[in-house]
């Protein structure tokens, strides 16, 4: 199916002295399949000598499928579809892979176990939750820290408790790790034969697991966001004094103006106009406040307080306003 279209670039090449050439193309095979190809050539000689011709062609199909699945997860980013990141991820592996079955898990926080967020393939009663305390391929995976084939499971790990259940004989684990290089989770390819040939597909399986773990250190940032969003909003809500959270950007606009307009003498300004002092004050634009506040204001409700909170300024807040300003 190659041969002409190669061959029509290698004459061009030739014809323009061009002695160093790589292309690649799409193909339909005579079975209909679809046949990525790269072909790569070097031209030696002169047209006195002749020339000779190195060429080599590699098929990239399954580069090129992956490329595709990790093209359309980024076009298709956002919130929707991202609980469906993880098993488009594994099967893609699968596929490519011819695996019997791949996982995707995260460490727990004790650090005592790994948590299945996604398994895909002829095995889907692998254990949810696997604990790596003792010598494990997981365990081995994470302490080196780098992708790792793991072949007489059962004879090696006898104690690994995915072998009660599951008749594997040979793993490929990837760790997942994050921007500091720490391992936060793993990718596995699992097969029930001893001698898989993993190694014709390390590439493409390294490439999903970059994705992965860059999911999961961005679902872990979420985590870790809530559960701070929760203990604050708590310390917020609960708190014996008035605690009042601002919006400031149009403060800060109007006060960058303001030293642009008044140069050296922005306190002399500030002090001999209260007007200006109180309009800055009245660009602090509450956004949330808490119960405290609403028993000190006497509000009926958070809406009344914020329709009304310039009523809460009095002449006292000047001094404050200059030193907030300066």
């Amino acid at each position: 199916d190659a041969s002409m279209p190669v061959l029509r670039c290698l004459v061009m090449s030739i014809a323009r002295n061009i002695t160093l050439c790589a292309g690649e193309n799409t193909y339909r095979t005579i079975k209909g399949n679809t046949l990525h190809v790269r072909a790569n050539w070097a031209i030696e000689g002169s047209s006195e000598t002749g020339y000779r011709l190195i060429l080599s062609l590699m098929d990239i199909t399954s580069r090129k499928e992956a490329e595709q699945v990790l093209e359309n997860l980024a076009s298709g980013g956002g919130e929707e579809g991202r609980e469906d990141l993880y098993p488009v991820l594994v099967r893609s592996v699968r596929d490519v892979s011819n695996a019997d079955c791949v996982c995707v898990g995260r460490i727990m926080e004790d650090s005592t176990a790994i948590e299945m967020l996604s398994i895909y393939g002829n095995m889907t009663y692998l254990p949810t939750r696997c604990s790596f305390i003792d010598s494990t391929p997981f365990a081995d995976c994470i302490e080196s820290g780098k992708a790792k084939t793991f072949r007489n499971l059962r004879q090696n790990y006898p104690e690994f408790d995915f072998l009660n259940t599951v008749p594997v004989a040979s793993m490929h684990i990837v760790p997942l790790k994050n921007g500091h290089g720490s391992v936060i989770g793993v990718l596995a390819v699992i097969s029930r034969q001893q001698k898989y040939a993993f190694v014709r597909h390390f590439k493409i399986i390294e490439v999903f697991a970059s994705r992965a773990a860059v999911e999961m250190q961005r679902q872990i940032a979420e985590d870790a966001l809530r559960l701070s969003e929760e203990a604050y909003r708590t310390i917020f809500n609960t708190a014996p004094a008035s605690v009042v959270e601002y919006e400031m950007s149009n403060v800060w606009k109007w006060l960058d103006a303001l030293k642009e307009e008044q140069k050296d003498n922005l306190f002399d300004h500030l002090r001999d106009n209260p007007e200006t002092v109180f309009e800055g004050l009245l660009k602090f634009v509450p956004t949330r406040i808490n119960d405290e506040t609403m028993h000190i204001a006497r509000a009926k409700s958070k809406q009344h307080l914020l329709d009304n909170y310039s009523r809460l300024f009095r002449q006292d807040f000047f001094e404050t306003g200059i030193k907030t300003f300066m």
